[in-house]
C-alpha cells in the first residue's frame, strides 16, 4: 500500500521555535497561520521542550542551548531563504522545572523572551527575530491569548 501527498516548492522565509507542550500546539499553529499569515512550506518549525527557553539559558542549559542553536544554524544553511526567526513561549512551561532558581519565578517564560531574542540578535545579526508569549485566557484553560514581547 502506498500513499501520495503533494510536495511544496516554496522556499521558507521563517523559522518558528516553540515548545512542544500539547496544550498549546493547536493554538500555536492557528496563531502562525491566522495572525502571522504563514502557510505550510513558508516556515520551518522547531518544536522542542521549552521552545526558546534554552536560548535564554545558554550557560545553565548548555546542551539544550547547543541543540536548539545547532538546529537554527542547520536550517539557515540548508535554506538560504530564511530571513526571520519567530520565538513563541508560553505560561506554565514544564521545561522551567529543570532550570535552577527559575521554578517559582513569576512570568519567567515571558521574561526570558527578550533575553532569547537579544542572544539571537547578537549571534545572528542578519536575521530578524520576533517573540510572542502565549497564556491561558481563562481558569479552565480553554482559550489562549498571544502577545508580542519586546
Amino acid at each position: 500500500m502506498r500513499f501520495r501527498y503533494k510536495a511544496t516548492n516554496k522556499k521558507p522565509t521563517t523559522l518558528k521555535i516553540c515548545c512542544s507542550d500539547p496544550r498549546f500546539r493547536i493554538a500555536f499553529c492557528q496563531f502562525v497561520r491566522d495572525e502571522l499569515m504563514l502557510r505550510q512550506g513558508e516556515f520551518v518549525p522547531i518544536n522542542v521542550a521549552g521552545g526558546p527557553a534554552s536560548l535564554a539559558h545558554q550557560k545553565t542549559k548548555k546542551a539544550d542551548f547547543n541543540f536548539v542553536f545547532n538546529q537554527i544554524i542547520f536550517f539557515l544553511k540548508h535554506f538560504g531563504s530564511i530571513e526571520k526567526i519567530i520565538l513563541i513561549s508560553h505560561e506554565d512551561c514544564g521545561f522551567y522545572r529543570t532550570i535552577k532558581n527559575h521554578q517559582d519565578e513569576e512570568d519567567k517564560e515571558k521574561k526570558d523572551l527578550p533575553r532569547a531574542k537579544n542572544i539571537l540578535n547578537l549571534l545572528l545579526p542578519h536575521i530578524a527575530v520576533e517573540a510572542y508569549y502565549a497564556s491561558f485566557a481563562d481558569a479552565r484553560q480553554e482559550e489562549i491569548i498571544f502577545e508580542k514581547v519586546g
